[in-house]
């Protein structure tokens, strides 16, 4: 058997940057869109993107250094009567809606939000 008739088939990998692999997701989030459809489209595995995904909602899908890597979207709303200068903060997220009143310790409040934007 001649070896020289062997074809070696080398598969390079595409590498994403971040920013791409933001936009991709970000295409697959909206409505009625299909992550199959999207991948096929950029030529990355359907599994590839659902992991993507997963980086994303948890909020690791970001550049090295990027400023705003903890910024969250932000509305405000008028202020409830009975909330009004009680030093209280109210949160409505996806998953649940968090009140907090007078002091509260930094850390723990950190370790709680963490497990929220999972």
């Amino acid at each position: 058997m001649d070896d020289s008739s062997a074809v070696n088939a080398v598969v390079k990998r595409e590498r994403r940057t971040i920013a791409e692999k933001r936009r991709i997701v970000e295409q697959t989030m909206q409505s009625g869109v299909s992550v199959a459809r999207i991948a096929q489209q950029h030529g990355i595995n359907a599994n590839q993107i659902f992991y993507w995904r997963h980086l994303y909602r948890r909020g690791l899908l970001q550049e090295k250094n990027s400023q705003d890597a903890h910024l969250l979207p932000v509305t405000i709303s008028d202020l409830n009567p009975s909330v009004a200068g009680s030093g209280a903060i109210c949160l409505e997220l996806a998953k649940a809606r968090l009140r907090i009143e007078g002091r509260v310790d930094e850390r723990a409040l950190d370790i709680l939000l963490g497990h929220l934007l999972r």
